[in-house]
């Protein structure tokens, strides 16, 4: 069975152990670029382990590009498939594919256990079922959780460097309106086969005027529906090449970054950094991006919207065409 048919949860019975308990394999291939064990080294791994104990593998569950810092990956259905009794337990490469968070870890694996499953290590020798490899798999998960703290870390070094000394955005990535230089190019010339260059953010010819025009026409009395259908009628998309929606709009004109700023987690909020993307104390800072309109303009579209914030809407008993609504608001 290829990766691709191999099933992720199993439907019936629970499947005979006459020929080796059931169990699935899981592969979780991390986000992070130093972690990214391959896929085809972690299977090749668990399968020797299998072989090597007396296990068969029934089915795998891949978590390919995801954190482990979260649980919201196809493991639960792992999980879940043996509350059903349909495997006896997940065999991983190593216990860090599991999770790497100190609270997520500790909440699934013991519903895994309640449910009568095991989690077995394919790389390292633990047997979870004395005292002294609780203690060793206790410690080999909170060395995970350690290694995520501190790539954690240096991310949001990364991310300040590039916020607050090089004023761009924490990622670089495509932003509508602007041709984007990135700061690593692929050159087969060099050696490492990549080329190191200054990044930038520089206004498109046909997409930066099209973005101004909507600031303009905001704030000339506009909605947001009318110019994200003008967008879309002009044959602009999004960054991933989708239509524009009054959402999208609205979130990308609200973050100032056309109007050359950047919008940050303000630094005197004292907030846990954990709950920092939760936070909504932010400010804005001068940014490294070419302006595709006047501060001016800027300051018009932001007292606009704060006036359509407190303009009650249409009285009842009047009807309006969506199109008049949002011509209102």
């Amino acid at each position: 069975m290829t990766p691709q048919q191999a099933p992720a949860t199993f439907q019936g019975s629970p499947v005979d152990d006459t020929d080796g308990e059931p169990w699935l394999g899981y592969i979780r291939v991390s986000t992070w670029k130093e972690e990214k064990i391959s896929p085809e080294l972690q299977r090749a791994a668990i399968d020797a382990w299998a072989r090597r104990t007396g296990r068969r593998i029934v089915g795998w569950i891949e978590d390919l590009d995801q954190t482990g810092r979260n649980f919201k990956r196809k493991i639960m259905r792992g999980i879940t498939s043996v509350e059903r009794g349909e495997a006896k337990g997940i065999a991983v490469w190593k216990y860090s594919r599991f999770g790497r968070t100190r609270d997520g870890v500790p909440v699934n694996l013991k519903r895994l256990e309640d449910a009568g499953g095991q989690l077995a290590s394919a790389t390292e020798e633990v047997d979870a079922r004395t005292a002294t490899g609780r203690l060793q798999r206790g410690i080999l998960f909170e060395f995970a959780a350690y290694e995520s703290d501190v790539r954690g870390e240096q991310w949001r070094e990364t991310h300040d460097h590039r916020r607050y000394k090089l004023h761009l955005p924490a990622t670089g990535r495509p932003r509508f309106g602007y041709i984007w230089t990135p700061r690593r190019v692929p050159d087969a010339s060099s050696p490492t086969g990549w080329r190191i260059q200054e990044e930038s953010y520089k206004a498109h010819p046909q997409t930066g005027p099209a973005m101004a025009d909507c600031f303009r026409g905001y704030v000339d009395g506009e909605g947001f529906r009318p110019l994200t259908f003008a967008l879309n009628e002009a044959g602009h998309r999004t960054v991933s090449g989708s239509l524009w929606c009054v959402s999208t709009l609205i979130r990308y004109m609200d973050s100032g970054f056309p109007a050359g700023l950047l919008r940050i987690h303000d630094p005197a909020c004292r907030c846990p950094v954990e709950k920092r993307k939760y936070c909504r104390a932010e400010k804005l800072i001068p940014g490294a991006q070419e302006e595709l309109i006047s501060a001016e303009l800027w300051q018009s579209y932001l007292e606009r919207r704060k006036e359509m914030k407190i303009t009650p809407p249409p009285r009842p008993g009047r009807s309006l065409h969506p199109h008049q609504f949002d011509q209102a608001r």
